[in-house]
């Protein structure tokens, strides 16, 4: 259901963009519309059939405690998926930057479709920032846009043959440093458990993961240490 919520949204925004102008025709955007509420109408309506309305207020009730509240200890900063996609996307993430304006786009059809990426990521990453929930991937819908718009970008450089503005290659070696280190911060800490449970003394639920039966070798800084040499040596 989040999926079609947040394609209503989008679709709202590109219209009222596109000067109440639609791409399609008005029969054909109901009957995508219909078979878009095909799938979750018939499992909800079969779930109300059995069981009345009982899991479907639930269900909302939950929805609604997700996203005004930090349900289940999943707090975090306002900019939490700020780092979460830029990290976790990397490198598409530096080469989709660029790529956000509506300019310097070429043919129509490629236009349009950009402007609907970049719709999709906003509207992705402004409603997962408010909603006072921080999981990861809630704002997984945004890599589609995320690894478009950066191949995009990254296509228009490599096909005219011209080098990376500084300022991508600046953004490049500054995340892909964070996420150096962080790997072999992470590698290091798993070897010495004992040390940083004190640091997290008053999160039970951190403590409680750091029960898991892991086997850690030390040799997991080898990806950390790769990256780091590749960034310096590049």
């Amino acid at each position: 259901m989040g999926i079609l919520d947040t394609g209503v949204v989008v679709g709202f925004i590109y219209w009222v963009s596109n000067r109440f102008k639609w791409p399609i025709k008005l029969t054909d955007l109901i009957i995508l519309g219909l078979f878009a509420l095909l799938a979750p109408g018939l499992w909800f309506g079969y779930e109300y059939l059995q069981n009345g309305p009982w899991f479907i207020e639930t269900f909302i009730r939950y929805q609604i405690r997700l996203f005004s509240t930090p349900d289940a200890g999943h707090g975090g900063i306002p900019g939490y998926h700020v780092f979460v996609l830029l990290l976790g996307c990397f490198p598409a993430s530096i080469f989709a930057i660029s790529a956000l304006r509506r300019s310097q786009i070429e043919g129509e059809r490629g236009r349009d479709f950009r402007w609907w990426m970049a719709i999709l990521f906003w509207v992705v990453l402004i409603l997962f920032s408010i909603v006072k929930s921080k999981i990861v991937h809630y704002s997984s819908l945004a890599y589609f846009p995320i690894t478009y718009l950066g191949a995009t970008t990254l296509f228009r450089y490599v096909s005219a043959a011209r080098p990376l503005p500084k300022g991508i290659v600046g953004g490049l070696a500054a995340a892909g440093l964070v996420i150096s280190f962080s790997a072999i911060a992470a590698a290091i800490a798993g070897n010495n458990i004992e040390l940083i449970k004190p640091l997290l003394a008053k999160d039970p639920f951190a403590l409680a993961n750091l029960e898991a039966n892991v086997r850690w070798t030390g040799w997991e800084v080898i990806p950390g240490i790769v990256l780091g040499c590749w960034l310096f040596g590049g």
